[in-house]
């Protein structure tokens, strides 16, 4: 395998090495859906997640827009 992702400490800041808006949401959608809690992501690579081509993809996996960036909540 090789480095996708780097997801800081409390999930709100990501750090990405692939250029697929799908795969690193796909990505982020996995780690997400094993956490007890909500999960927000408000950085993409140092810059907001809101209004980026990455929030569209989060979006379209399940995550929910939010104030403070993008937020999936388990079931």
């Amino acid at each position: 395998g090789r480095l996708m992702l780097f997801i800081e400490r409390g999930a709100r800041s990501v750090l990405s090495w692939d250029s697929s808006n799908a795969k690193i949401a796909a990505g982020l959608m996995e780690v997400a859906r094993h956490r007890s809690s909500a999960t927000t992501i408000a950085k993409v690579d140092g810059q907001s997640v809101l209004g980026s081509p990455i929030a569209e993809s989060l979006i379209t996996e399940g995550f929910a827009t939010g104030y403070k960036g993008v937020t999936y909540r388990p079931r």
